[in-house]
Formats: structure tokens, C-alpha cells, sequence
């Protein structure tokens, strides 16, 4: 990733340019036209005056080429930025009286117009300002399409629309776009650039390499989703828990302590199967990542033992955790008493009905598991209630989610500690194939597994990132849970994400034959990644999940949980070149008798309709 030119706009105040240069911003911008950060001449030229080594841009709409070369003399900007459709002969106006360089800003609807684009890149300007249009509603954001698009053009490219610390780092890491721009993303009130968010964004861009995923801000931002929408009683808790997280993710001790724990008590690394049947069937090398070879039988445990050292290290006594198909609550359990640690689990009185057997086994592990008969009964009004208890006892107890839900540090957390799966398949399908994957798969409810999974792949464009969401009885059949399918953005459990909602806004009820999918939402990383196109997420019903399910146990000899059948099932129905790797999250001990059960329901149907 080469060095990326970052343009504040907006700049209304001398000491937020000063402010902007110091911290190594390359582009100020001023707003000439009406807008709440509108600057006249007198105000830009002693904002310009002010600093020594940056540029300076002066944003114009519908105005004189004259008018703004005047402008750009007296003011002395280096570059003039355009936002509305301009002709060749304006342009020619404009080059003809000022030598300012020009910055034609688009809009994705523009993208469609190949003439308009084709004149542009014949005039000579600087480059295109990729924007998106005003109003938008939220969870919007800019596209890889569009970006794809505005770069074919062949005019270098500046990316803007509602940017901050995450989304710009993303996008220049999966993009050719030569700089980003951003005013609000920096601001709490327009044109007052904040310090520590101006900072914390030329940071990140400054500070982003290749590959290396990029972090959410203070205010937990991954793009327009995440944040931290919680009662003011868990804002301090929150708070500490980021501090700690950051503070302990760099410290040799702790990471030396997890891997270590991870190596000889989880088990890792796990094996990356060829599954030589399955390959033979594909027409392509299908390896599986064996997560259900982790002690307790899926990848829950990877997150569970990181979030309960830091628990540990702040001091905490208690683990509080919700659990859907019961994986999460053993790995919490198991974690729990092997570090000496209390444990409630709250599960969905219907999720206990289906997974009796995760049931006791967490009662064995000493946890005391509190039925929850609210609401569907299911992970949703779990999670409820773990939440209320935690706001009861948020000074001696750490709410440890299992999914990369909920609010800001846990979906940045959890994905951090999960990426060892991600990692450790890098390598092992470079050491077995001597290349990158070509699909990637995971099963998708909130979104732990296949994030991790996903983790060192965003950045690998050439690798399909796939994700199967719970299709239930079918996507027009109302009973699913696919948020990200068919929902919309909204709040749930303490974050701005994708979840399935009425048009009231109240969460509706869902439906999957997997307990651990059977959720009305979904992390706000996976929101952020559906939004820009950069992971395709679709549905798998109960029925192709369990054909998927009894065809790995009768080809391979692995009996998959009900969740990785889903991965599994969009798997073998995706076309394409080079290996496809699937992320096995966990074994299928716990599903048998639901498997059973569910078959003769289905059969007794099947029988009735005929």
C-alpha cells in the first residue's frame, strides 16, 4: 500500500489548518459555495496564510470559471474543486485563466455516463473526487463497483463519502484510490475539526500497511455501522475494556500467554483437511479448516480464553456470557474453570430444548446456566438478558460475547481473536497448494467464525469471500434468519448493524435449523463488508444444510455441526477456479438429535403434501 494523500475539507478556523498540517495531512479544503463550512475570501486567506507546507483547495459549485480563479489567486489555492456536471469548453475556461489544479467530483449514478467520464479523462484535470450523493440513508456507503468503476477511467482517484478512521483505511487497502478526503468524519460539529478525531484519522491512514486490518476509532465506528448504544452505566465499563484491549494486544507478556494457552490447551493449530472425496466431486481441491478439533469441539474457545485473560488482568471474578447453540457457553464454562473464574450462561429455554447435551456439559464445567423463556426463547433474548446482568454487575463481572456483535471493543475483539483461524489457513493452504484459496466460506449469525476466517483475506481481492446466512424454510417464507440478505440497518444489542426488522423498527421474530445462526442480526464488520460488496453473503436453508451435513459425514467421516453444514452446503454449490476453503467451525455431536428429529418432522411433511 503506497503512501496515500489525506485532504481535510471543510477547514473554516486557522488553528485546525495549523492543526491538520502538524499532524501530516497533505490537502486543506475550503468551502466557497453554501454549506454550514462555507469560508469567504477573507476568512480563506487567513486560513492560508496560516500554514506553510500543505496544499490548499477551494470547493466551488456553479460558479464563474473567472470567479474562481480570482478566487484561487487571491486565496492562493493549489487546487479548485468542482461539484457539478462541468463541460469540456468550462473546463478550458478554467485552465485558460487559473493554473490551480482541478478536481472534478462524481457521483455513483454518474459512473454510468462512459461519454462524461471519457471527456473528463481527455481535459486533464488532476483526478475525480468519488462522493456520495447528500441525504443517503444510513448504512450507505461507497461501493468497490463504484470505486472500480471511477479508476477505469483512467483519472487518478480520491475517495470521500462519509469517511472516517475505518472505512478510509479499508478502502485504500482494497483500492487503487490515490488519497481520501474527509470533513465530518473528523468533526462533532461542522466545520470544527475535533483533535483526537482528526488525529486518530491521519493515524490510521498513516499508519495502515498491507493487509493489516484496520481498527475502528474511539467512537467505534466501522464506517457508518458498530458504535456503542448502551445505558450510561456500562459506558465507563466499555471504556476500560477498550484501554485494556489496546494496552494488552501489544504486550509481549499477554500475547505470549495466549498463544501459549491457545497451543496447549485449546489445541492449535488445527489441521487444514484435503477432503479428497469432496475435491473429486467439486472438481477442485475443497480443504477444510478444522475448527471442531479445538477443545470443546468448535472455534468459540479461541475468543473465550483471550477475552478471559483480559478479564482476568483487569481484575474481574465473574464471566457472564449467552449462548445460542450452547458451543460458546461450554468454551466460556470451560474457560472459566480452568482459570478459576465464576460463570453465569443465559440460553434461550428453545436453544436448551435443542442442544441438551451442551446443556450438561456446561453444568459439569461448575456454570450455572439460567433458562430464558422471554421472546422467542432463542440467542436474541439471551443476549438480553446477559446485558442485563452485566449492567448489574459490571464492576466485578466481564460480559464475554462470543460473537463479533454488540457494542464497541467486542466486534473488533472478538474478530482479533479469532483471526488465528484466518492466519493459521494462509499458511497452511500456501504450504499444501503454494497459492491463496480461490473461495473462501463461512457460516454467518453473528459472525465470529467467519470473520475470523475472512480476517487476512479482505485485502486479497483475488480470493472470493463468501458467506452462508441462515435461509430457514426459504427467504420468502418469512421463517429465516438472514440479515444481511433481507434486513435492513438498525440497532440491536448495542450496535448499528444490518438486522431483520419490521417497518416499525421492532426486531422480528427468526427461524434456522442451527441454534448458533438463529439470530436476528449480525456484527457490524460483516455490515460494513455486504456495503461495500467485498464479501457476498447468501442464504442456505435447513434442508440443503442438512444434505450438506449427512454428505460430509458419509464422504469424509467428519459429522460437522449444524452451522459449518451451512458453509459447507454454499460451498459446494459455487462455482470457480482454485482451492475452495471452508471454515469447519465446529463438530456435530450436539445436532444429532436434532438432525433426527427434524428429518422425520420434514418427512411427515413431505408425506402429508403428497
Amino acid at each position: 500500500m503506497s503512501r496515500s494523500e489525506i485532504k481535510i475539507c471543510g477547514v473554516t478556523r486557522p488553528v485546525d489548518a495549523r492543526l491538520a498540517e502538524a499532524l501530516g495531512a497533505d490537502i486543506l479544503g475550503m468551502v466557497f459555495c453554501e454549506s454550514p463550512r462555507r469560508v469567504n475570501r477573507g476568512m480563506a486567506q487567513e486560513i492560508s496564510d496560516s500554514v506553510e507546507n500543505v496544499a490548499m483547495a477551494g470547493v466551488f459549485r456553479g460558479t464563474a470559471a473567472m470567479e474562481i480563479a480570482e478566487t484561487a489567486l487571491a486565496c492562493g489555492l493549489d487546487y479548485v474543486q468542482l461539484h457539478e456536471p462541468v463541460t469540456e469548453q468550462y473546463l478550458s475556461e478554467l485552465r485558460a485563466c487559473s493554473a490551480a489544479r482541478i478536481i472534478v467530483a462524481v457521483e455513483p449514478q454518474q459512473l454510468g455516463d462512459e461519454a462524461y467520464l471519457r471527456m473528463l479523462a481527455a481535459s486533464g484535470i488532476d483526478s475525480l473526487l468519488l462522493d456520495l450523493p447528500k441525504g443517503c440513508p444510513p448504512g450507505t456507503t461507497l461501493t468497490l463497483k463504484d470505486i472500480d468503476s471511477a479508476t477505469a477511467s483512467g483519472v487518478p482517484l480520491r475517495i470521500a463519502g462519509g469517511l472516517n478512521a475505518y472505512s478510509a483505511v479499508a478502502l485504500l487497502q482494497l483500492s487503487r484510490a490515490i488519497g481520501v478526503d474527509v470533513a465530518s468524519g473528523v468533526e462533532l460539529s461542522p466545520g470544527i475539526k475535533h483533535p483526537a478525531m482528526l488525529s486518530e484519522f491521519i493515524t490510521a491512514v498513516r499508519n495502515a500497511g498491507a493487509g493489516r486490518l484496520p481498527s475502528p476509532g474511539a467512537d467505534g465506528r466501522i464506517g457508518p455501522f458498530g458504535g456503542a448504544y448502551v445505558p450510561e452505566t456500562l459506558v465507563p465499563a466499555l471504556e476500560e475494556l477498550s484501554q485494556a484491549f489496546s494496552h494488552f494486544s501489544n504486550d509481549g507478556d499477554f500475547r505470549a500467554e495466549l498463544a501459549t494457552l491457545l497451543r496447549e490447551f485449546a489445541g492449535r493449530r488445527t489441521p487444514l483437511y484435503h477432503a479428497a472425496r469432496l475435491s473429486e466431486m467439486q472438481g477442485r481441491p475443497v480443504l477444510l479448516k478444522r475448527e471442531d478439533l479445538v477443545h470443546t469441539g468448535a472455534h468459540k474457545l479461541n475468543n473465550c480464553i483471550g477475552q478471559a485473560l483480559l478479564a482476568r488482568r483487569m481484575g474481574c471474578t465473574q464471566l457472564i456470557a449467552e449462548t445460542g447453540a450452547g458451543q460458546h457457553g461450554v468454551a466460556v464454562a470451560t474457560t472459566a474453570a480452568m482459570m478459576g473464574m465464576g460463570c453465569r450462561v443465559y440460553m434461550g429455554s428453545e436453544d436448551i430444548r435443542r442442544q441438551g447435551p451442551n446443556l450438561r456439559r456446561m453444568e459439569l464445567l461448575g456454570a450455572e446456566v439460567r433458562p430464558v423463556d422471554s421472546g422467542s426463547r432463542t440467542l436474541k433474548d439471551a443476549t438480553s438478558e446477559a446485558i442485563r446482568d452485566w449492567v448489574a454487575n459490571c464492576n466485578t463481572a466481564h460480559y464475554l460475547i462470543g460473537s463479533a456483535v454488540g457494542p464497541h471493543p467486542y466486534p473488533t475483539m472478538v474478530r482479533d481473536f479469532q483471526a488465528v483461524i484466518g492466519n493459521e489457513s494462509l499458511q497452511q493452504c500456501r504450504e499444501l497448494t503454494g497459492d491463496l484459496p480461490g473461495t473462501v466460506v463461512a457460516s454467518v449469525g453473528g459472525g465470529s467464525n467467519a470473520i475470523g476466517m475472512f480476517a487476512p483475506f479482505i485485502a486479497q481481492r483475488s480470493v472470493r469471500l463468501l458467506g452462508a446466512e441462515a435461509g430457514g424454510h426459504g427467504n420468502a417464507s418469512g421463517q429465516h434468519a438472514a440479515a444481511l440478505g433481507l434486513g435492513r440497518p438498525g440497532v440491536l444489542h448495542g450496535s448499528l448493524s444490518y438486522l431483520l426488522q419490521d417497518g416499525n423498527g421492532q426486531v422480528e421474530p427468526v427461524h434456522s435449523i442451527s441454534a448458533g445462526l438463529d439470530y436476528p442480526g449480525v456484527g457490524p464488520e460483516h455490515s460494513f463488508l455486504h456495503s461495500i460488496g467485498r464479501v457476498e453473503y447468501m442464504s442456505v436453508t435447513d434442508r440443503e444444510a442438512l444434505e450438506a451435513f449427512h454428505l460430509l459425514c458419509r464422504t469424509e467421516g467428519i459429522i460437522p455441526a449444524l452451522e459449518s453444514s451451512h458453509a459447507l452446503a454454499l460451498a459446494l454449490r459455487t462455482e470457480g477456479s482454485g482451492p475452495l476453503l471452508v471454515c469447519l467451525s465446529g463438530r456435530g455431536d450436539k445436532d444429532i438429535e436434532h438432525v433426527l428429529a427434524t428429518q422425520r418432522s420434514m418427512q411427515e411433511g413431505d408425506h402429508e403434501a403428497a
